[in-house]
């Protein structure tokens, strides 16, 4: 979790500078650890195009892996990218 923390604070330039390709690093590093809140994250990233290439298919990857933990957010972005 706290690696999920890491990777919003450097998102949103909490307590650091912003840095969007570090924050995708620290979600992938805590994705990799099956926290849903940052395959979640991780999934937006790559919806978005925030600090990595924008790839819808990666980003439904990782939207479903935090849906299968009931993860509200997650659940209703697959829907609409369905």
């Amino acid at each position: 979790m706290a690696l999920y923390f890491l990777g919003k604070c450097c998102e949103e330039g909490t307590g650091t500078e912003r840095n969007p390709t570090l924050a995708v690093a620290f979600y992938r590093r805590s994705a990799d650890l099956d926290d849903p809140w940052a395959q979640c994250a991780l999934g937006r990233c790559y919806e978005r195009g925030i600090g990595t290439e924008k790839d819808i298919d990666k980003a439904r990857e990782y939207y479903a892996l935090a849906a299968e933990t009931g993860d509200e957010e997650a659940l209703e972005t697959l829907g609409r990218l369905s």
